[in-house]
């Protein structure tokens, strides 16, 4: 097989920085790591684990959250919403979770 010099490039520019995302990750997921702290509405902090998982979903760019019942998943999708570069965005819920998700973005942030 050949390459031109300018895909070859763009291979090793993309390999560089999946490794450097595969190692981002991997410190996310370790239990000492601590997540940077995104502020929120006065009084209300979220979350290591929902931090982690904002911080996981800004590498990615995409994160499949299956936490259970309870474990603040939409704070969790919030939270990534306060990442940069990541506004507009559009949330699709199930029919009967739109105003849960009204009163949490109000609850916990600016956003409108």
């Amino acid at each position: 097989l050949n390459i031109s010099t300018s895909d070859l490039k763009l291979l090793r520019a993309q390999k560089r920085t999946y490794e450097k995302n595969s190692q981002a990750l991997e410190l996310i997921s370790l239990p000492e790591y601590k997540a940077a702290h995104i502020t929120l509405t006065p009084g209300k902090e979220a979350r290591d684990y929902q931090l982690k998982a904002a911080e996981f979903h800004a590498i990615t760019k995409r994160y499949l959250l299956g936490d259970d019942l309870g474990l603040g998943k939409t704070l969790s999708a919030i939270l990534t919403l306060l990442q940069p570069g990541t506004l507009p965005a559009v949330a699709v819920v199930q029919t009967h979770l739109t105003t849960q998700w009204q009163e949490e973005i109000k609850q916990y942030t600016s956003l409108s």
